[in-house]
Parts: structure tokens; sequence; C-alpha cells
């Protein structure tokens, strides 16, 4: 199974971390990577789109997370980084704490793929999302950071 992702994502988003995702209906899978996102075939694994899906807004962290809701009418979208150099520090505030560069959690409607809203923003990567049964919740996984 890890083949296929890997699979998928490295040619529809090049190496890197990302995410891969049935459509609820079984016909349809989805992947993020990059700023990105894509559709493919359940069956043939050809991609559907012609260009990706771009990110909503001018967000520019790489997409890690991905999950369709139990209805398959909505999906969401979670960002992180690569690495530490990717994080802003907000010492010039006063509070001595350095901080990720914002992560957000957007909300997309299908079958149209059109951004919705921005559901929360973070200041951690975001790795792992899922919708409970009923679609009502989400969970969000991701790291915590703290200073040393």
């Amino acid at each position: 199974m890890s083949k296929l992702k890997r699979h998928i994502t490295e040619s529809a988003h090049g190496k890197g971390k990302g995410a891969v995702c049935f459509h609820p209906s079984g016909k349809q899978i989805y992947t993020v990577g990059g700023s990105s996102i894509n559709m493919f075939d359940a069956k043939t694994l050809s991609q559907l789109n012609d260009e990706p899906l771009k990110r909503a807004g001018e967000a520019t962290t790489p997409l890690y997370a991905l999950s369709f809701s139990a209805k398959g009418d909505q999906f969401v979208t979670g960002s992180g980084v690569e690495d530490e150099s990717q994080r802003i520090d907000d010492k010039a505030a006063g509070d001595n704490k350095s901080t990720a560069v914002p992560f957000t959690v957007d909300l997309y409607l299908y079958p149209t793929n059109k951004f919705d809203a921005l559901i929360t923003r973070f200041t951690s990567a975001v790795h792992a999302l899922a919708f409970n049964p009923s679609g009502n919740q989400l969970a969000v996984g991701g790291e915590y950071v703290t200073d040393a």
C-alpha cells in the first residue's frame, strides 16, 4: 500500500511529504503535496484534473494532510513545513517564544472542489485529519512546539 501512495503522490507532487485519501464512493483518490491538490481515478490511477487545484488565498506552507467527510460532500486539507527554517521568531513581540508560520485547516466542497472556509489556524504543522462518522466533528493531529 505504501508503494501505491508513494507512486501517486510522487507523480502528482514530486518528492516530499504528502497525503492520499479515497473519496467515500471509492471511485476517486485525492492527493495533496506541495501547495496543490490532485484527483485520480481509483481504478485506472489516471489523473482526472488537467491542472492541480491550488490552495485557497495566498497560503504557501505545504499540504500534509487530507480527509473526506463520510458523506463525501466536503474535504479538508492541513499544512505543515519541511524544516525549522520556515518558522518565524516572535521574540521581537516581547514574548521570547518562537512560533511556526501559520498553518491552516481548509474546507473544500465536493464535487466542485471549491474552497469554502478556513476552519482554523495553528502555530505548528498539521499532519493528520479525520472526520467523525456523522461529519460534524473534525479531529486534527500535528506537532506540539515548545521552547526548550
